[in-house]
């Protein structure tokens, strides 16, 4: 019997990515959207009306919740408590009174990671940060509370914790470096050394349907990554290529008057981002379901950027 996935937030950057590509392995999929859609293509779906959900979780076996506000510095709390956290819960508890096999949580490696120090080492899925944002600090209380849930639920909760996601339609930061690369000026990121562990829509979709195929797992959360450790400057250097672009524009800066010149600009957070490691250890995702990368780092970004070419030209 061909299994039936809602994905929620489906016509967001990894939402509708996910629609997209879950198709492709033979599943029924529906998305579920606050954006009204003519086409038929994604079902009405409202945050805020939590007594709704049953109605949208009939004859479906998976949910994948990707419905949310993202990360923003501007966003409160309390629209992330009440955007982001209780849509979950209450999500999942109709779930849990539902015909639901499986609730896949989109949570963060954020959840993992200290703003203030350069993680050097692997994160696994037992550390957790004590130093965080609104939108880290719900994620955490979501995963906490869901856990606790699951207890006394017959259906099976994942918690994925991804690193920057990839691929057409990127939106935030990663779309914001994508338009400066592609621009012809020199940029001063030759010495951008670090290490950034990422994962492609690509690969995300089919560690999903690794964890689906899957009756029994091991355990309820999994950082999960590409698997493809590249240096950041690498990463900027194949953008560059697939934009059509040259990359003998990077050139080296001193990282003191760097970091100055975004803590001038109110941008010290991008500066933390390009500058430091984030490495992420996903040896319980390989154990788990053989996990060996199905998609070259390289495929994913031509993907990206021949969305983002196309989407220019079109403007």
């Amino acid at each position: 019997m061909v299994k039936k996935i809602l994905i929620t937030g489906s016509s967001g950057f990894l939402g509708s990515n996910l629609l997209y590509l879950l198709k492709k392995y033979n599943y029924n999929v529906y998305g579920a959207s606050r954006n009204r859609d003519n086409n038929k293509k994604n079902i009405y779906f409202n945050l805020e009306d939590h007594k709704s959900f049953a109605s949208l979780l009939k004859d479906k076996s998976i949910v994948i919740h990707c419905a949310g506000i993202a990360h923003s510095n501007g966003v409160k709390n309390e629209d992330y408590f009440k955007y982001n956290y209780l849509p979950a819960i209450s999500l999942y508890k109709a779930c849990s009174k539902s015909m639901v096999k499986k609730f896949f949580f989109i949570s963060s490696i954020n959840v993992s990671v200290d703003q203030r120090s350069n993680i050097n080492l692997p994160i696994n899925e037992e550390y957790i940060s004590n130093n965080f944002d609104f939108y880290t600090k719900n994620k955490i209380l979501t995963e906490n509370k869901l856990l606790e849930l699951s207890l006394k639920n017959n259906c099976q909760l994942i918690i994925l914790r991804p690193g920057l996601i990839y691929g057409p339609g990127v939106k935030g930061n990663l779309n914001n470096l994508i338009k400066l690369l592609n621009k012809d000026i020199p940029l001063p990121f030759g010495n951008c050394c670090n290490v950034r562990d990422m994962i492609s829509v690509y690969n995300f979709s089919a560690i999903i349907h690794k964890l689906i195929k899957k009756k029994k797992l091991n355990y309820q959360i999994y950082n999960i990554s590409d698997g493809q450790r590249l240096e950041f400057l690498t990463f900027l250097k194949i953008i560059k290529k697939k934009l059509g672009k040259k990359n003998y524009l990077f050139f080296n800066l001193n990282k003191k008057i760097l970091k100055f010149i975004f803590i001038i600009l109110f941008k010290k957070q991008y500066f933390n981002k390009l500058f430091s490691n984030l490495l992420i250890n996903n040896n319980r995702l390989k154990n788990e379901i053989n996990w060996i990368p199905e998609y070259e780092i390289e495929y994913g970004i031509e993907k990206t950027c021949s969305y983002f070419i196309k989407s220019k030209n079109e403007l």
